[in-house]
């Protein structure tokens, strides 16, 4: 059985062992968490996404679509949506609660949608 080598922190200068799969130590990871919350997040768009009105809306949505409508309409057989996608995002003038512009889509086609990233 082959060995892992082992992995150190990505935060520069850093020469901290991390587990498979993190980027950074623990104390960088803190660093890069809070300086994102800064400087990219989007305080308006987070604070829709935990508002009453929008876990409703897509409580809703999931409930009308359980299934990915991505992974459907390609033939990809059932999967589960377990994420509700703005088709024209808010950033670009997207209505936020639109029911029209909201398709049920699986963690895997989302992250597609959006070049691998959790947005």
């Amino acid at each position: 059985m082959a060995r892992r080598s082992k992995k150190f922190c990505a935060f520069t200068g850093c020469w901290a062992v991390v587990p498979a799969g993190q980027r950074f130590c623990e104390e960088h990871r803190k660093k890069v968490q809070n300086e994102y919350k800064k400087t990219r997040q989007d305080t308006k768009e987070q604070a829709f996404y935990s508002s009453a009105r929008w876990r409703k809306l897509r409580a809703w949505k999931l409930r009308a679509n359980p299934l990915c409508e991505n992974c459907e309409a390609n033939g990809w057989g059932p999967t589960p949506a377990a994420v509700v996608h703005h088709t024209v995002p808010i950033k670009d003038g997207g209505d936020w609660m639109a029911i029209d512009g909201l398709v049920s889509l699986c963690k895997a086609c989302h992250n597609r949608l959006h070049g691998g990233k959790g947005e």
